[in-house]
Parts: C-alpha cells; sequence; structure tokens
C-alpha cells in the first residue's frame, strides 16, 4: 500500500493509479482533480459494463462485483479529499460515523414504514385501503433532515479547493477540528 499524497495539478492516468494503490490509505491527500478524474473514469467503466449488460445478461454479476469492490477504495479516495480541504482526521472520522449512523437510521425508518404500509394494503384483517403513498415517517423528520445535512456537507467538500477549511488560529478548539494552515 503506497500513502497518496497529492499536490497540484493530477493527469487522468496518475489520478486511477493513485485511486488503485491507495485502496486502503485513509492517510494521504487527494486534490480535486485527482478526485474527479477518479469519478469520471469509474463513470466511464459503469456506461460500458451497462452497455455490455444489455447484450450479455450474465454481466450484471460483474457489475455487482465492480460495485462491491469500488466500496473503500471510494471511502478512501473522499476521506482523503476531505481531509485535503483541511479537516483533521478525527473530524472525518466523526463526520462519516455520524452520516452512517443517520443512514442507517433513515433507512430503517423507511422500510419499516414501507413494509407497515404493504402490510396493511394486504392485510385481511384492515378494514380500508391504505395507499402506499401515505406512508408514515413519523418520528424521521429529524434524522432525515441532519442525514441531508451531512451529506451535503460531504458532496461540497468534493467541491471546495485545497485548505479551505485549515486555520491559521491558536486555539486548541479550532486546531483539533481544522488542520493548520502552512
Amino acid at each position: 500500500m503506497k500513502k497518496i499524497s497529492q499536490e497540484g495539478k493530477v493527469s487522468f492516468p496518475q489520478a486511477v493509479k493513485d485511486f488503485y494503490q491507495g485502496y486502503f490509505d485513509f492517510t494521504g491527500n487527494t486534490t480535486r482533480s485527482g478526485y474527479w478524474w477518479v469519478i469520471l473514469a469509474i463513470f466511464i467503466a459503469y456506461v460500458v459494463l451497462f452497455i455490455l449488460t444489455i447484450s450479455v445478461p450474465l454481466m450484471a454479476f460483474i457489475v455487482l462485483l465492480f460495485s462491491l469492490s469500488l466500496i473503500v477504495p471510494l471511502i478512501t479516495l473522499s476521506v482523503r479529499r476531505i481531509r485535503n480541504t483541511g479537516l483533521k482526521s478525527k473530524t472525518i472520522l466523526a463526520l462519516y460515523i455520524l452520516y452512517y449512523a443517520f443512514y442507517g437510521t433513515f433507512m430503517m425508518s423507511f422500510y419499516s414504514s414501507l413494509l407497515n404500509s404493504l402490510s396493511s394494503v394486504y392485510s385481511d384483517y384492515s378494514d380500508s385501503y391504505v395507499p402506499i403513498a401515505s406512508m408514515n415517517f413519523s418520528g424521521s423528520a429529524l434524522v432525515a433532515l441532519i442525514f441531508l445535512a451531512l451529506s451535503l456537507f460531504i458532496s461540497v467538500c468534493m467541491f471546495l479547493p485545497t485548505d479551505m477549511f485549515a486555520t491559521k488560529s491558536n486555539n486548541s478548539i479550532l486546531t483539533s477540528i481544522f488542520s493548520k494552515k502552512a
């Protein structure tokens, strides 16, 4: 495993090479161009795979394997990209723990509501028809809002320039969240 520390402009081949060499590297940095070149490469790969899937249905299994193989390196890539914006590792870890906790909570609430609606539609004991559109997401509005805010923050970080959040302050609270600007 090679530590990825991109600086300046990164070419398409270099970005893809760094993506695969830094498969498990959560410690380096990835520039904006390095991140977006990899996203473009993955998009092109998916387009090719889906075109092949149309002609050969067995290719759907390969698409699934390809998608599963991208989970860890895409997380490491996004962690390196967010670190490049000036957030510290502990802040990024807390951000991702919150993100996946709220994602899990939101999805469990969604599927629970969906299953409850479906069961009432097909139940012999139901006196009335309850359309799926009337699913009840009681108590999950705040969870959905926090999940949306975290998702937007992580997405916006992918567009931010290097050291956007870095600080020149010597405040111990700020320096525990943000990296020091050089």
